[in-house]
């Protein structure tokens, strides 16, 4: 979606019609048709962002975790885990499991690292369902 310019109207019209119909949930990624995806879904719902579930950010995990040699998951109970009135429960079935998600703890966030996930990971602005990664 978004890589050809002849179909533009096209899928604006789909994305539209989708939230027209309740059908809030969109996924992207700056992957799809090299970000222009992500800028269709934008002028889609314009002045609708309040209706939308975005699935995005994922990228920034990956970006942070390559940075700092870790997992994404990690990053993630990192940067949770950074304010002190926050807690996590992250699945761990196995030792190893364990050990992966205590080496969050030992993860420094740099402040780009925290603008990244932010932009990526926006507080809620009402009360909604809780997130699981």
């Amino acid at each position: 979606m978004g890589d050809d310019p002849s179909r533009r109207s096209e899928q604006l019209a789909s994305l539209r019609r989708g939230l027209d119909l309740g059908m809030t949930l969109i996924d992207t990624a700056e992957m799809y048709g090299s970000g222009a995806s992500e800028e269709l879904v934008g002028e889609a719902m314009r002045g609708r962002r309040d209706e939308v579930f975005l699935v995005l950010g994922h990228q920034a995990l990956e970006s942070v975790a390559s940075a700092h040699g870790s997992t994404p998951l990690q990053v993630a109970l990192a940067w949770v885990l950074r304010h002190d009135d926050v807690i996590a429960i992250p699945k761990a079935s196995t030792a190893a499991h364990v050990e992966e998600n205590h080496a969050a703890l030992g993860i420094d966030l740099t402040d780009e690292d925290l603008q990244a996930l932010d932009a990526a990971f926006p507080a809620p602005v009402r009360k909604q369902p809780l997130e699981i990664l």
